[in-house]
């Protein structure tokens, strides 16, 4: 999937077939500036290996209107955007209230890799938790699972908030006591 900004300064999301035709048509000239998942940042097309010879032998694009974005400005497509970071930040806090739907949720529906890796965290963990909380409850029957169960309850109150604090510095963290059921 490729992202360009069209003639009226706004962002598009198309597919590499869709992206080559509008190059062929003349909507993406070799000075539009284009993202894909995995730049750094928005580059011309022109300057990149996938659309260069699409350009050959083409006529040069008409003026780019002023409203049109700068390549360093945040857009909702852009890697590390605040709407990624706010949705790496939920993963976490969805763990606390709806436990592990929350973060499995996110984890089938993002597309963002590091918005995957932190739900996948969330998942384990909370998947980790529901087995200590069943061997607190077993264990309550012996009296010394009254107090793993109230452990295991902070426990998830103290690792959920750490791992939001954390993705909210834009940084991965990995729950602690945590069993690697879903692989990152």
């Amino acid at each position: 999937m490729w992202h360009y900004v069209d003639g009226n300064g706004q962002a598009a999301r198309v597919s590499d077939e869709e992206a080559r035709r509008l190059c062929v048509g003349g909507a993406i000239g070799p000075s539009t500036l284009v993202w894909q998942e995995g730049m750094a940042d928005w580059a011309p097309a022109g300057s990149l290996p996938a659309f260069a010879s699409s350009f050959a032998g083409a006529k040069p694009p008409p003026p780019v209107p002023a409203r049109v974005l700068p390549a360093s400005s945040s857009s909702s497509f852009a890697p590390g955007s605040d709407n990624e970071t706010t949705l790496q930040v939920l993963t976490h806090v969805l763990g606390l209230f709806t436990g592990f739907i929350g973060p499995l949720i996110v984890l089938l529906s993002s597309k963002n890799e590091t918005t995957k890796q932190h739900a996948r965290r969330a998942l384990n963990w909370q998947i980790s938790l529901i087995l200590y909380l069943v061997a607190s409850f077993v264990l309550v029957f012996v009296i010394i699972g009254i107090f793993t169960l109230m452990a295991v309850i902070v426990l998830d109150l103290i690792f959920c908030i750490m791992a939001t604090v954390k993705s909210g510095n834009r940084e991965l963290w990995t729950y602690p006591m945590t069993i690697p059921f879903v692989k990152d």
